[in-house]
């Protein structure tokens, strides 16, 4: 009787602790391609255009964009990095994943990156895009912003700088 008692109690706190885990995951949101807009902040031709040169740039990096309504009280960083591990971005060799994530509510931007990205992305560059794109969100330029994002990773010009928007 004891040992069927300790299996269960094992049992049950083995499934206790693998539940938030399971439950963290099904709340992250599907990968849909390189453009995630669960806001619905972009139209069609916007996200067509976007997914157009992320793709150009798979070369040197796998990337995503995820745009969210919210982050429903989560952080963050937490929200980024899960979402990214969940995605499986970048490659498993050179781990050259690269992720977007903006949260409309809490006006959260975040650029998640693989261990890969280190030596074609420094994080003063990380940091430079983003205030590259401040400009353009601030005044509700979504497109305009993840534009610069995605020429930044090609080293190309976007269409529009923020500061000119």
């Amino acid at each position: 009787m004891n040992k069927i008692l300790v299996i269960l109690t094992l049992l049950f706190l083995t499934a206790c602790s693998q539940a938030p885990s399971q439950q963290l995951s099904e709340k992250l949101p599907e990968n849909r391609g390189r453009i995630t807009d669960n806001a619905n902040v972009l139209s069609y031709s916007e996200t067509q255009r976007l997914a157009s040169k992320l793709k150009a740039n798979e070369i040197k990096f796998q990337a995503a964009v995820l745009i969210v309504k919210s982050l429903e009280g989560k952080n963050l960083e937490d929200f980024s990095h899960d979402v990214f591990n969940k995605w499986k971005l970048g490659t498993k060799e050179q781990s050259n994943g690269i992720l977007l994530l903006l949260a409309m509510k809490e006006k959260g931007i975040r650029i998640q990156t693989g261990t890969g990205t280190e030596t074609k992305l420094v994080n003063i560059d990380v940091g430079d895009i983003i205030d590259r794109m401040k400009p353009c969100l601030v005044k509700g330029k979504f497109y305009n912003a993840i534009d610069v994002y995605a020429s930044s990773l090609g080293r190309t010009k976007p269409e529009k700088e923020c500061k000119d928007v």
